[in-house]
């Protein structure tokens, strides 16, 4: 049993079923917040995880290139930390401070587009959530 339908539970679930396991998953809401969103940036290591569910070495992917589609990349920033810790500083983020990664980025995806995501691929594993 999974309590909760967030990328955290749907990934869960998903993941169990591709290894062949039985899963309930449930979430005591009846439908998905559009308006606002706990989460909006993808990084790179998440997205290998993701990369690696599927049902076959063939489908592999199939999430993250879902999310790529309705995402937005972006490889640099520069954050600012004006008045914390009682001092000013920034750091610059480029391209190359990903490592060896495929995903050498972050990826801008609203929360429930990524539940949405996720859900569609425990359902093609035969999966629902409850």
């Amino acid at each position: 049993m999974i309590v909760g339908a967030g990328p955290t539970g749907l990934c869960l679930a998903a993941e169990c079923l591709r290894h062949n396991l039985t899963v309930r998953i449930v979430e005591r809401k009846s439908e998905r917040n559009l308006n606002q969103s706990r989460a909006l940036v993808i990084h790179a290591r998440t997205m290998e995880q993701l990369h690696a569910m599927g049902d076959g070495e063939n489908q592999r992917g199939r999430v993250t290139d879902r999310l790529c589609e309705v995402g937005t990349k972006f490889g640099k920033l520069t954050a600012s930390f004006d008045g914390c810790y009682g001092g000013e500083s920034s750091h610059k983020f480029r391209e190359g401070d990903f490592g060896d990664t495929p995903f050498p980025y972050w990826l801008i995806v609203p929360q429930y587009r990524t539940e949405m995501i996720l859900e569609e691929e425990l359902e093609l594993l035969g999966g629902m959530v409850e």
